[in-house]
């Protein structure tokens, strides 16, 4: 088994930054199948990502553009998505004397939390869609519940 990349459509905007037809969305799925037993299990997903138009230096116009070409752009992008951002810790502000104090409130009270520090976090969706894609059709093969009605036969 190997999830098969495509693209479903592509979105560009004519006229943009003096280049024309500038490539700015992939609509992207990715599938696969397998066959066991003479049954067949099929697992897909979909997505979108937008294309960074900001510096349009080595562009490719939407009519140059293959379908390996933008498999690319959106494998490139999904693999590396920042899912949290870096956060430095910070102490908690208290209240001070000469601060605007709520009622229910005092001097040394806590005015504004401490954060905590928190590393960036970046994913490499691409290897989560296969991850997921192989998980269904793995869930699918090997179910432990059905869904029918008895009194129907199939032919």
């Amino acid at each position: 088994m190997a999830v098969t990349w495509k693209v479903v459509n592509l979105d560009y905007t004519k006229s943009l930054s003096g280049k024309t037809n500038v490539v700015t969305n992939v609509h992207w799925k990715a599938e696969d199948v397998k066959t066991s037993g003479g049954k067949v299990y099929p697992a897909m997903e979909k997505g979108s990502v937008s294309l960074d138009t900001s510096d349009l230096s080595s562009y490719t116009a939407y009519d140059d553009v293959t379908e390996e070409v933008a498999v690319g752009w959106a494998k490139n992008i999904l693999g590396s998505l920042e899912v949290v951002a870096a956060v430095e810790a910070a102490d908690a502000v208290l209240y001070e004397e000469g601060d605007d104090i709520p009622e229910g409130k005092e001097v040394g009270d806590v005015k504004v939390p401490a954060v905590e520090a928190v590393e960036r976090v970046v994913v490499d969706e691409v290897t989560a869609v296969e991850e997921r894609i192989a998980a269904s059709i793995d869930a699918q093969e090997n179910a432990t519940t059905g869904k029918g009605k008895p009194w129907v036969i199939l032919e």
